[in-house]
């Protein structure tokens, strides 16, 4: 005859032990690896911020050398129609 619903009976419990092996040549070559890899990253943000830089100085010069012109062109239009007036006027 069972007595099992007057006792609690425990299970078995499992746990999750893995032993530690430590390596110092593996630390060592974890470390120098991961410190290469945020160089590398480190390296690309710097290239391709500075490609920013020089695409937005070529914008500025594009865009300072646009006004330029247009104000030089304009000059010249304003220049030309009061010189023919003044021609006009002499006449």
């Amino acid at each position: 005859m069972k007595l099992t619903g007057f006792f609690k009976i425990p299970k078995h419990r499992v746990f999750n032990y893995r032993p530690r092996y430590y390596n110092p040549e593996q630390e060592e070559f974890n470390e120098k690896l991961e410190k290469k890899q945020t160089d590398k990253i480190i390296t690309k943000e710097k290239i391709h911020h500075q490609f920013d830089i020089r695409r937005s100085q070529e914008k500025r010069s594009y865009a300072f050398r646009l006004l330029i012109i247009l104000t030089t062109f304009i000059l010249l239009t304003i220049a030309l129609f009061y010189g023919f007036k003044i021609i006009n006027f002499l006449k």
